[in-house]
């Protein structure tokens, strides 16, 4: 992932993970409110502004509204997008990859963001249509907490399955071995991810992209990420397609994160 982009801005809040929703929050130091739901001004045509073929992550806890929204050429799925549920908790899971599963597309996966308990997905995993797994904590104006045993079981479930797990953040109230960590600066959280060694590679997520003649487009011209040094200490690195402007690396993270080690 790269560039976030939403041609739309505003969402009605839909499940226990949009509690404290980051996009409300952040609405509001702006005196706006995240339920206004309205078209963007700039950037609503952003990804035809590329001069490459782009990969489009899709992520959403409507899971029962994806097949109604599917364009009319979509068939089995296009080369290049990546639909993803948000499953905060068991109940969530269970509930969006049953759709999931059945919905046609050439890759798939899960979001177990913010992560609110224990969340079991080895029968899902041992399908084999799930290609990647994210997770991480609450953060913004939420704290309720991530314990790292959860995601130490949902990371053991992925390396079982060879599927990609990628644990993205503590969130600002991470719990190990009964220790609670406050963390509220998400440029830390990044790195305590990384540091807490769980992520998976897993079998290689193949993309087969074409060009505007309908030809693939070999491996040796796609884009290549290009990390700086901090890069490598992130828990995001894994799904990350380079930073130039990346909060990890300042002073006042890599200050915090010398405290926590004393």
């Amino acid at each position: 992932m790269h560039d976030i982009w939403n041609p739309w801005h505003g969402c009605r809040k839909y499940s226990e993970g949009c509690q404290n929703c980051y996009m409300y929050y952040l609405d509001a130091m702006r005196g706006k409110h995240g339920s206004d739901i309205y078209k963007v001004k700039t950037k609503f045509n952003y990804p035809i502004q590329k001069e490459r073929d782009v990969i489009f992550f899709l992520l959403t806890k409507r899971a029962d509204r994806i097949m109604e929204c599917l364009p009319d050429d979509w068939e089995d799925g296009y080369e290049n997008v990546f639909l993803n549920v948000a499953c905060e908790n068991q109940k969530r899971a269970e509930e969006r990859l049953k759709i999931l599963r059945e919905i046609p597309a050439k890759h798939k996966g899960v979001m177990v963001t913010p992560m609110l308990g224990e969340v079991d997905l080895s029968s899902f995993l041992k399908e084999g249509w799930i290609e990647q797994v994210v997770c991480g904590g609450e953060n913004y104006g939420g704290e309720r907490e991530c314990r790292f045993e959860w995601v130490q079981f949902l990371s053991k479930q992925c390396q079982e399955a060879d599927v990609r797990f990628v644990f993205i953040e503590t969130g600002t109230r991470f719990v190990k071995e009964g220790k609670v960590y406050r963390m509220p600066n998400k440029g830390l959280q990044a790195i305590m991810a990384h540091r807490a060694n769980v992520n998976v590679e897993g079998k290689p997520i193949v993309w087969r992209l074409f060009d505007s003649l309908g030809l693939e487009i070999p491996k040796s011209d796609l884009y290549v990420p290009s990390f700086r040094e901090h890069c490598f200490s992130c828990g995001n690195r894994m799904i990350c397609n380079g930073c130039s402007n990346c909060r990890v690396c300042t002073s006042s993270v890599r200050a915090q994160v010398e405290k926590m080690k004393g």
